[in-house]
């Protein structure tokens, strides 16, 4: 299937028009609106799962595009909010954790 083909099909998908989609992707300067990378083969079409959770969507709870990485880990950690602030707390007290390890290693290096 050819990629102007998919690209038309996501629209109906989503409830929008290929002219959308691209002005979107222009507006997002074809960075992913999670992370930033670029977006490479394909993109992603993130929308409001508690508006639309079946597909045709209706067009309107369109979020973003985003990169197959941000939209699979975003899909995993429940497409909310609250998923992805729980996996980002959990990450930075492993952080913290880390960072308090290391500082004392280099205090007992200073002392020693």
């Amino acid at each position: 299937m050819s990629k102007s083909r998919d690209l038309a099909v996501s629209a109906v998908r989503y409830g929008t028009t290929v002219s959308v989609l691209l002005q979107l992707y222009e507006l997002q300067q074809g960075l992913c609106a999670s992370c930033g990378r670029t977006i490479v083969d394909s993109f992603h079409i993130d929308h409001d799962h508690v508006c639309c959770d079946r597909l045709p969507g209706c067009g309107k709870c369109i979020r973003g595009l985003l990169c197959s990485l941000c939209n699979t880990g975003i899909g995993m950690l429940g497409d909310n909010y609250d998923g992805v602030l729980k996996a980002a707390m959990y990450l930075k007290r492993y952080e913290d954790k880390r960072n308090d390890f290391i500082g004392q290693f280099r205090e007992g290096l200073r002392s020693a």
